[in-house]
């Protein structure tokens, strides 16, 4: 009888890590419309970002727009390489990246 309790705790706890590891499906799954991507969390709530985004340097801590607001500077201060990006916002691209020796977060 006791063996059979352990079975049956042993199968509730396979079946419970199972079900959780494909409803997360690596934490990405599509959407209906192919072009919205979500990212579903434990909870089984998903996430779908509010905007476009663009790929920068590790640990983005600040950014400083210019006064026409087509310029942008951002300074990456991550574990990896530090550097300070120029970004075109109108044409939503990097022109420059400039290693730094450190930098924590003043940008201006």
């Amino acid at each position: 009888m006791k063996t059979i309790k352990i079975l049956m705790l042993l199968l509730v706890i396979y079946a419970v890590g199972y079900s959780q590891d494909k409803a997360t499906n690596g934490g990405q799954f599509s959407s209906p419309a192919p072009d919205l991507k979500h990212v579903l969390l434990p909870n089984g709530w998903s996430l779908t970002p509010a905007g476009r985004s663009l790929e920068v340097g590790d640990l983005p801590l600040n950014i400083a727009v210019s006064a026409t607001g087509r310029l942008m500077a951002v300074s990456n201060n991550g574990q990896g390489t530090q550097s300070i990006q120029l970004i075109d916002a109108i044409h939503e691209k990097v022109l420059d990246n400039l290693e730094i020796p450190k930098s924590f977060y003043g940008l201006k």
